[in-house]
């Protein structure tokens, strides 16, 4: 998406990329909310069949053009003797720390791990709380349930409109700004939706704007990321980045777990995983603007 698209589009193309996680995870909890309790595992069932569009995507989608002249500058170098050039020699992942990329490795690595433990460590447990609360009011199990399933639903429903902001907002305020704004709007409201609501009623309203903020952010992986990497170690650049703030984050999530044992309460221990977001502001402060840049 990033080098297939026209370098004053691509903002906005890779934001819609990310929106259709929006509609997965709506029709994901409208699946599981349809199909009957003692029959889940037809939902993942349901969940695999879209591993069939693989096989069309493989045949219709083509390499970008960007990639291809990168590959036959170096295959060419290679042939005439010329593949001395750090630039076109093959990928090594110690490019990813030499001093011209390692900034921005450390950068985008510090980013995706402060945005996804949000993800998975507060916003995921969404559903835990939606029960909690519940339970307080004196709700059945039953109830619980249906209603946990709606908080999925509007907050998704939110998310779909931050996943498509984000683009728009970066090309006009530019990359650092629009995660500056995404991260200050999940700080302030994912404690103000869970710590001072009083009841299910106020937390569904807030639930929209909150997914706008702590899924919407997403967008700006596709959107940054691949700006800030060359063609010719792009691929790596990112998944090494993104994935490595999954693998942090996965401890992180294990530490949420035993906040929920400290606070006593799914609530306070999202919010405090929240605060995070704290520390995805500093990071803003070492992040280079890529806005306006073409791809090298």
């Amino acid at each position: 998406m990033a080098e297939g698209w026209l370098d004053r589009l691509r903002g906005n193309a890779r934001s819609m990329l990310q929106s259709a996680a929006a509609f997965g995870y709506f029709f994901a909890a409208l699946i599981t909310r349809i199909v009957d309790v003692g029959s889940w595992r037809y939902v993942y069932l349901v969940g695999a069949v879209p591993a069939i569009f693989v096989l069309f995507i493989r045949l219709m989608v083509k390499e970008p053009e960007r990639w291809v002249e990168v590959r036959d500058r170096r295959v060419l170098a290679k042939a005439d003797g010329r593949h001395k050039s750090t630039e076109l020699d093959a990928f090594t992942l110690k490019q990813l720390f030499s001093p011209k990329l390692r900034r921005d490795t450390l950068v985008a690595s510090a980013l995706a791990f402060t945005v996804l433990l949000a993800l998975w460590g507060a916003t995921m447990w969404i559903p835990s709380v939606i029960r909690e609360v519940g339970a307080r009011e004196g709700l059945s199990v039953a109830d619980q349930n249906r209603y946990a399933t709606y908080a999925v639903m509007l907050l998704n429903g939110g998310s779909l409109f931050g996943y498509l902001g984000f683009g728009p907002l970066a090309d006009r305020f530019g990359r650092r700004a629009a995660f500056l704004g995404f991260f200050t709007g999940g700080v302030i409201l994912f404690p103000v939706t869970f710590l001072m609501t009083t009841g299910i009623t106020q937390i569904f309203v807030l639930l929209p704007v909150v997914g706008f903020f702590t899924l919407g952010i997403t967008s700006g992986f596709p959107i940054y990321l691949p700006e800030l990497f060359p063609t010719r170690v792009r691929t790596t650049g990112v998944g090494f980045c993104y994935n490595l703030g999954r693998i942090v984050t996965a401890g992180g999530v294990l530490g949420t777990g035993a906040l929920v044992g400290f606070f006593g309460s799914y609530a306070k221990a999202a919010s405090a995983v929240s605060l995070i977001y704290v520390l995805g502001i500093f990071v803003l402060v070492f992040a280079r603007e890529t806005r306006g840049e073409r791809l090298t």
